[in-house]
């Protein structure tokens, strides 16, 4: 999902765009009223998808978000198309979106079908060479000139909460990682975790929860065995 550009006339649809991106300053004020551009967008493709075909959108499972070099956002979906029924969503969400996206201010979208250069669809078959391929917009600098910016709009990585439950691996016991890594190199309660370093967090008290973490980190479980930096 991309940007809209200079022209006057869409490529895709042959539509007048609502927004035309000439400078700088309205490529920033788009990043940020993207997220709040798309949502609109679903909302209606969502409504067109129920209404002339009976099918829900798309699941969407895992975003990506890249920054051009002029500036503009990017976001890279991964979305379910593992059946028939699945990819038939999918084509008919590009298709909508072909028609729609002018109206609201967004730009391109690419079909996931579409033979590239290296002979390839974006239809993954093996979900790692879809992580592989997203894995290319978080390298090389991207992500931190994302970070870094101040009229970034989306997030850099989105992943589905359903998927996030099923793997285990929640953004609460991500944070947890983190304080392991504290605590395993003995520097719990230095820097951002401050006054905790009297007490440990809550997990290390959850016998369930501490085995999660050593067998996920590869940690011994004793605090400062780390500390000669392994």
């Amino acid at each position: 999902m991309t940007a809209p550009g200079k022209i006057e006339i869409c490529p895709c649809c042959a539509g007048r765009p609502s927004v035309r991106l000439t400078t700088r300053a309205e490529i920033a004020i788009w990043n940020t009223e993207a997220p709040a551009r798309l949502r609109a967008l679903q909302a209606r493709l969502r409504t067109e998808m129920w209404r002339r075909h009976g099918v829900p959108p798309p699941r969407v499972v895992l975003a990506v978000a890249q920054r051009q070099k002029r500036g503009a956002d990017h976001r890279h979906n991964i979305a379910l198309a593992r059946t028939a029924d699945q990819l038939q969503r999918v084509r008919l969400y590009v298709a909508l979106w072909r028609e729609l996206h002018c109206e609201y201010g967004l730009g391109f979208i690419d079909d996931p079908e579409k033979v590239g250069k290296n002979g390839l669809t974006r239809v993954f078959e093996d979900g790692r060479r879809a992580g592989g391929y997203l894995s290319s917009y978080l390298g090389g600098g991207q992500l931190e000139r994302l970070l870094a910016a101040s009229d970034r709009g989306w997030r850099a990585l989105w992943v589905s909460p359903v998927l996030l439950q099923r793997t285990g691996f929640t953004m609460g016991r991500r944070k947890w990682l983190r304080q392991a890594w504290h605590i395993a190199r003995g520097t719990w309660g230095v820097g951002p975790y401050g006054a905790l370093i009297s007490r440990l967090p809550s997990w290390w008290h959850d016998d369930s929860h501490r085995s999660w973490v050593c067998s996920t980190s590869g940690w011994d479980g004793v605090p400062g065995s780390l500390s000669g930096g392994e």
